[in-house]
């Protein structure tokens, strides 16, 4: 009979590729859920295809500037880049449209990856919400 030693006894299994998907699916679901409030909000009803096509149509608005424009000069001239923009509250003088869009290329990676998951009509409104604290 083996005994195990303290290390022993103190470390984890290894996880499963399964496991591991397991958990990114739900790190994807929590982060596109709590990411995008005022786009969940605007549209109850919405599906996570919805989000897509929305964070395509982001992405091509902001192609159309250089990447190192400051947002807040050409924040009078976005339509859905700017609804975008508000998920991330006041940008600061220093952001540029290719510092954000860096993020949006992100997000849509995201939104892709969960579509493969769960179906381009699964409903945001089912993904896990911010929660807020009371005070």
């Amino acid at each position: 009979m083996t005994t195990k030693t303290k290390a022993q006894k103190g470390k984890k299994k290894p996880t499963s590729a399964a496991q591991r998907d397991k958990e990114h699916i739900l790190w994807l679901k929590k982060h596109v859920g709590e990411d995008f409030t005022r786009w969940r909000s605007a549209n109850p009803k919405g599906t996570l295809g919805d989000l897509l096509h929305f964070l395509e149509e982001v992405e091509q608005e902001m192609y159309s500037f250089n990447d190192d424009d400051v947002i807040e000069e050409v924040r009078d001239e976005l339509d859905n880049a700017y609804e975008y923009l508000l998920e991330w509250g006041e940008s600061t003088d220093h952001e540029t449209v290719g510092y954000r869009l860096a993020n949006v290329e992100e997000d849509k990676n995201h939104v892709e990856e969960l579509i493969e998951e769960l179906s381009p009509s699964y409903r945001v409104s089912r993904l896990p919400k911010r929660k807020y604290k009371s005070k």
